[in-house]
């Protein structure tokens, strides 16, 4: 991360370069501009967390599989209109759209290489404001755009290879590049944003590239996330989050503090990736790897030494709660899913299906005894490394009101070990 020790950090610095008379010029710089929010994050805590603490109700739904919605990996979710839709760019390189039921609907493209198709999508996004699905397709330099029922709408040819996309606003497009990909960048376009319209036209830049191609290039593909009418951004290995704005400077407008365990400000100067990583690999840091912003909550991710920390941010107390670990004591023994979006009150993720079949034959030991349930999780425990986080978890069980109910037991039943993932909705309690 470029911005790390800092309190508050600077406004990072934009020098915009016209180009033509359509392309917005920015030179406006303040840099003792900060009007964000620090969020204090602890990565030693250790932390045990039960679901019952942070959730309402929690709602588990299966996707229908099928010979025609195989999916391989889950890379996100987007909840749209009571739907889903699932993006499986390693695998299945297809979009899926199911039903609030999970009853599978239709594929959204066609995969290919041909006019309206994609051989992968690399990344979908949602715009809200044509009730469309954008697709970028990096191998054929397009995006596509669909209608939710799947109907094909219009595609952009690219000049260039990107890594990430937004919608911005009803008319613009946000693009997003590294220098991993800007030796495909003109000198007159190499900047990390481009603003584009719907047709491919750049109406506005930011960000010039100075650094050299073989140099330093992160993992960003959701470095762009969206709140709102807004577009947060956040450079790979850094901890503050900007908004983005076309027609000025990018602001800074939270910063994820881990204290003394912040990466220092110049890691990444003068460096390869690998070079980073190695560097990361003796260094006591957390590292920031997953942000989304609700209207009352902030949903963070951090990785410490191997360890995920999860993070919810009470955007009303300014409190955080951090976990290492959660305990699911509304349903005893489910896994705990991959958190991939949020909604308004929501986290949204997903569990495979063979983390589920897996408790067909602890649930049959239970057999109606819960004495048996705490037991059984201590048992798993034996070959584990004892440490402080296996020891708070340990005592945290001992505290759990643990309870096998027969609703738990008839859903895992008719889970198949190749059926498809499952998908997690978890309501969270006010105050969150």
């Amino acid at each position: 991360m470029k911005i790390k020790n800092q309190l508050f950090p600077i406004i990072f610095v934009i020098a915009i370069i016209s180009c033509n008379n359509n392309t917005v010029v920015t030179n406006k710089v303040d840099p003792n501009v900060y009007n964000g929010k620090q969020i204090d994050v602890d990565l030693t805590n250790n932390n045990i967390c039960y679901s019952s603490t942070l959730y309402d109700t929690i709602s588990y739904i299966k996707l229908e599989t099928n010979p025609n919605c195989v999916i391989g990996v889950i890379d996100n979710i987007l909840h749209i209109n009571n739907k889903f839709v699932i993006v499986d760019m390693t695998v299945a390189k297809s979009i899926f759209l199911f039903d609030s039921n999970g009853r599978f609907i239709k594929k959204i493209g066609v995969t290919g290489r041909g006019p309206q198709e994609y051989d992968s999508p690399d990344g979908v996004v949602y715009n809200k404001y044509r009730d469309e699905i954008i697709v970028w397709c990096n191998n054929l330099k397009k995006l596509l755009t669909y209608k939710l029922d799947g109907s094909f709408v219009s595609e952009i040819k690219l000049d260039w290879y990107i890594y990430a996309l937004s919608v911005y606003d009803k008319n613009t497009l946000l693009l997003y590049f590294n220098n991993v990909v800007q030796s495909t960048l003109s000198k007159k376009d190499a900047f990390n944003f481009l603003f584009i319209d719907l047709k491919g036209n750049i109406i506005a830049k930011q960000a010039q590239i100075e650094i050299k191609p073989d140099m330093f290039s992160g993992p960003c593909k959701y470095s762009l996330i969206s709140y709102k009418d807004f577009t947060l951004f956040t450079f790979p290995y850094e901890n503050t989050i900007y908004t983005v704005y076309k027609d000025s400077s990018m602001v800074a407008k939270y910063f994820v503090n881990y204290g003394e365990r912040n990466i220092p400000n110049d890691l990444t100067t003068g460096k390869t990736f690998r070079q980073v990583n190695n560097e990361l690999t003796k260094m006591d840091v957390g590292i920031l790897v997953k942000f989304l912003e609700a209207d009352s909550f902030i949903y963070l991710a951090s990785r410490y030494k191997k360890t995920g920390i999860y993070s919810i941010y009470n955007k009303n107390s300014q409190s955080v709660l951090s976990y290492d670990k959660e305990i699911n004591d509304l349903n005893t023994m489910f896994p705990s899913p991959i958190i991939t979006s949020i909604s308004s009150d929501s986290l949204i993720g997903f569990c495979e299906s063979n983390q589920f079949t897996s408790l067909q034959k602890i649930y049959k030991k239970i057999a109606g005894d819960d004495k048996k349930i705490k037991a059984i999780i201590k048992e798993r425990f034996e070959v584990i490394p004892k440490n402080k986080l296996t020891s708070n978890y340990l005592k945290a069980i001992d505290n759990a009101n643990l309870h096998l109910r027969q609703a738990d037991i008839s859903f895992v039943n008719t889970i198949n070990e190749n059926d498809n993932p499952i998908i997690f909705i978890g309501q969270l309690k006010n105050g969150f």
